[in-house]
């Protein structure tokens, strides 16, 4: 810049080209976040504009995803005569919607495990730094206990949610079950608590364990591991934090929504977290857009103002 004044024009141009710098023909950018400024080479600087500088650099944090996979949800989606707004990232979304804004600054990743897999996001200095996901969620936890019980996945879905626990508090007890519908007069099956205890430990010290090597092995996890929020539908078992903290060796807490406006209290749980974040997002960029709307009103308004005094 030679020393002149970091203009928002300017800082358009920047995030312009950089945003031409990824783009490509089988991808789409889903989100395009600024996560850090730097001016001279002092990192750090939160609003650049109106400051002086020699040299102005900046990092992005961008997401992409296959643009055909794109069109048939969005094809889906209007066939039920509705139209899409927006896309986000899943782990984004939960990150959104259960830390808290310190969180989020001191460094903070969020692990949302979900039916079918873990969705992983990663925050520092207020922003989203990095955020993936992987294979491995609450159907494998589902599918263990149909493989040990010989009984049905709706079955094994019902004992889990009902029954899950990492605590055997009688080992010496049994759960009993029957199939899902059956009115018959047989007696039903039965499991020791304790060795049902066993099956769910297992699929979550699995799921957990993944997680963190994936973790240890990501360079942006070094700086946001000061506390891990895990949610999702598993998360509220009975004793997962305590192994979790094990597991991770770090503090871990129960990540549920932050309060949203209107949004009704049952909504305020580790399962709905995801969904709560997609609902935060929507506010968020429709406030934007509005703030867009009416600043360029308001620009509109101050030539019309200039065109008069100079012309009357």
């Amino acid at each position: 810049l030679e020393g002149e004044m970091i203009t928002e024009a300017y800082l358009n141009r920047l995030l312009a080209k950089s945003f031409n710098r990824i783009i490509n023909e089988k991808e789409d950018v889903i989100h395009f976040l600024p996560v850090n400024y730097s001016i001279n080479g002092n990192d750090g600087v939160k609003k650049p504009i109106g400051q002086y500088a020699d040299n102005l650099s900046i990092d992005i944090h961008y997401i992409k995803t296959n643009r055909a996979f794109k069109k048939n949800l969005e094809s889906v989606i209007s066939k039920n005569r509705l139209k899409v707004a927006s896309f986000c990232n899943s782990a984004y979304a939960s990150g959104l919607a259960c830390l808290t804004e310190d969180e989020k600054e001191i460094g903070a990743t969020v692990i949302d495990i979900g039916e079918g897999g873990c969705d992983i996001s990663m925050f520092k200095g207020g922003s989203l730094m990095y955020a993936f996901s992987l294979t491995g969620g609450g159907l494998k936890i589902t599918t263990d206990i149909k493989s040990k019980l010989k009984c049905s996945m709706a079955t094994a879905e019902r004992l889990k949610i009902l029954k899950g626990s990492l605590n055997a508090l009688d080992s010496r007890s049994f759960i009993e079950y029957k199939e899902e519908g059956d009115v018959s007069n047989v007696l039903p099956s039965q499991i020791l608590n304790s060795d049902f205890v066993n099956i769910v430990r297992t699929g979550i010290t699995d799921i957990l364990s993944a997680c963190s090597e994936e973790l240890e092995n990501n360079p942006f996890y070094q700086v946001s591991d000061n506390v891990i929020v895990i949610t999702g539908g598993v998360s509220s078992t009975d004793g997962l934090k305590k192994l979790a903290e094990n597991i991770f060796n770090k503090p871990v807490r129960i990540g549920s929504s932050q309060a949203v406006l209107g949004m009704p209290t049952s909504y305020n749980n580790p399962t709905s977290v995801s969904s709560v974040g997609l609902v935060r997002y929507a506010l968020s960029t429709v406030s934007e857009k509005n703030l867009q709307s009416n600043e360029n009103k308001n620009k509109k308004v101050k030539k019309m103002v200039e065109w008069f005094k100079e012309n009357l």
